[in-house]
């Protein structure tokens, strides 16, 4: 599943790439703003952690298809 994170003051936004389900991103941002945690640590499909400063987050975006931005072509058969 593809997960888009907005960061305020940043031009861009994170991506990457996650094995779990979108209930199980959502159930994590959830969490660490319920408790008091100061980053939301995610685990991409290569094992990389990408943590952000909650204070700092504006967005998430939950794709489970992950096909919404892929762009590419195909060669002839």
């Amino acid at each position: 599943m593809e997960i888009a994170i907005g960061v305020e003051f940043t031009a861009r936004e994170l991506r990457l790439e996650t094995d779990g389900s979108a209930d199980d991103v959502r159930r994590q941002v959830e969490e660490a703003y319920s408790s008091e945690q100061r980053m939301l640590w995610l685990t991409d499909t290569k094992g990389r952690q990408v943590g952000v400063p909650l204070s700092k987050l504006t967005y998430v975006e939950l794709d489970p298809g992950g096909e919404s931005k892929r762009v590419g072509f195909s060669l002839p058969s």
